[in-house]
């Protein structure tokens, strides 16, 4: 083992290392593949499934929610809202379906198998109620229904809903049982893991060792040499230190860079007062912008109140005509009291009954023209109040609106602030670039002193590069 080279000794080092390394990752990789396999199951079966059970849940309620709704009375004699309804809950029912193929798809131990066995006839007998249900809304029988919903619907539904909470609950302790195996042989192959990385390190560090004594012994006597010869180095690259070519030309360049970099700044002022000049041009616009949005916003109310004044009107108009209708009424029938009176009367009231008939046809049409005008005013009002709705909207509106101003007229500020400190710092970077200058221009005067002592030094190159000849013996390296 002495009479190995330097090289050898370091490529057996770094074998064994590695071979400790390639140990414990492997284990590593295994215990990863092994949870990794076990989250993949896990996402891919139970996500899917909790999904699919979600759906079927929540479709569930929904159907319930819409069978009550057509128990209301309002809407069992309109047969568009009926219409619409039976199309929802044919969407419903289409959704849980679907929801029910796709969870039989998916795989499931003995537990959670046995819980959907049972919810699955369940769910059909509620199906099955559902149906002689609507066959009951269908038919205009309201009391047939509520009778049926009272005594199969309801119960049915609630035995349903209770047979998907346990299978819901099985499921959840199902996830957790599998998540307490996976977390268990995470937490054995951590342990591994970690009693082989301590052994990995013990070996290591005891290499490590071995191998710094077996190599440092042969450079200590290398080192003393290079100690005595670079104490003459050092004093004399002391002096090259102090004054240089290369500092001549560095500090040549660096005023160069110092100009090119002050010039820029200059640039950069001239920017940031336009940037600033932007900035308040842009602060006054939105001013404006606010201003013209609170008078839109006060012209908006105005009108809301205008449209509750012409809807409060359509509606005392609507009063007045009313009492028309009736006076119309009274008159036709005074016209009719006329008439028989006249018949009474024979020959000589002839003439009482024209004018009854034209009496009584004049009230009939103002009746007709009475309730006509009720029907336009009923429309008016209608209109009004959606009109005095979308104005209440447009008012939530231009509130946000005004809002959304604010905050941007405040950034607006806030960047204004920003601008006149960068300016702020422009200029103040402006003074330390002078300073700079007149550093480099010193520096530059003292570099033209260090030429001297470059003679100086490569006799001491020399002596070094005899002694980097041992060491290269040492190492096995052939310079030559």
């Amino acid at each position: 083992m002495r009479k190995m080279k330097l090289a050898s000794r370091l490529i057996g080092g770094f074998l064994l290392v590695a071979l400790l390394l390639l140990a414990g990752g492997l284990v590593g990789f295994s215990g990863i593949t092994i949870v990794k396999n076990r989250l993949a199951d896990f996402v891919s079966g139970r996500v899917e499934s909790g999904d699919a059970l979600a759906a079927i849940i929540d479709a569930h309620e929904n159907i319930l929610g819409l069978e009550q709704s057509f128990l209301i009375p309002e809407i069992m004699d309109d047969a568009a809202v009926k219409e619409k309804l039976q199309k929802d809950m044919d969407a419903a029912w289409r959704k849980a379906e679907e929801a029910w193929r796709k969870y039989d798809r998916l795989p499931r131990d003995a537990q959670i198998d046995a819980l959907y066995k049972k919810a699955g006839p369940l769910w059909q007998a509620w199906r099955a109620a559902d149906e002689e249900f609507m066959g009951a809304v269908h038919s205009g029988d309201r009391e047939g229904a509520v009778r049926i919903m009272a005594a199969r619907v309801e119960q049915e539904a609630q035995v349903s809903r209770q047979s998907l909470k346990e299978l819901a609950q099985g499921m959840v302790q199902s996830d957790m049982e599998a998540l307490s195996f996976a977390v268990g042989q995470g937490n054995s192959l951590a342990v591994v893991a970690l009693i082989g990385t301590f052994i990995g390190i013990v070996l290591a560090i005891g290499l490590g060792f071995y191998f710094s004594r077996s190599i440092t012994r042969p450079i200590y006597q290398v080192i003393e040499n290079l100690a005595q010869t670079g104490q003459q180095f050092a004093e004399a690259a002391a002096q090259i230190a102090l004054s240089s070519n290369h500092l001549a030309e560095g500090t040549s360049i660096q005023a160069s860079a110092v100009e090119e970099t002050y010039s820029a700044t200059e640039e950069l002022n001239s920017s940031n007062a336009k940037y600033k000049g932007v900035i308040d041009d842009l602060k006054s616009r939105l001013a404006m912008t606010n201003t013209i949005g609170m008078e839109a916003f006060g012209t908006m109310k105005e009108a809301k109140k205008a449209m509750k004044g012409i809807k409060q009107t359509s509606e005392e108009t609507s009063v007045i005509v009313e009492e028309i209708e009736k006076i119309a009424f009274q008159t036709n029938l005074l016209a009719l009291s006329a008439s028989v009176e006249a018949a009474r009367a024979g020959g000589a009231g002839g003439g009482f009954a024209v004018v009854s008939d034209d009496i009584r046809s004049l009230g009939a049409r103002s009746t007709e023209a009475a309730r006509n005008s009720i029907s336009l005013i009923g429309q008016t009002a209608a209109i009004a109040g959606n009109g005095n709705d979308y104005i209440g909207l447009s008012i939530r509106k231009f509130i946000e609106y005004g809002t959304s101003s604010m905050h941007i007229y405040t950034y607006t500020e806030e960047a204004s602030k920003v601008a006149d400190e960068q300016m702020n710092g422009v200029n103040k970077v402006n003074v330390l670039l002078e300073s700079i200058s007149k550093s480099a221009q010193a520096n530059a005067a003292e570099a033209e002193e260090a030429s001297s002592v470059a003679e100086e030094t490569t006799a001491q190159a020399m002596s070094v590069q005899a002694v980097v000849k041992e060491l290269a013996g040492v190492v096995g390296y052939d310079v030559s």
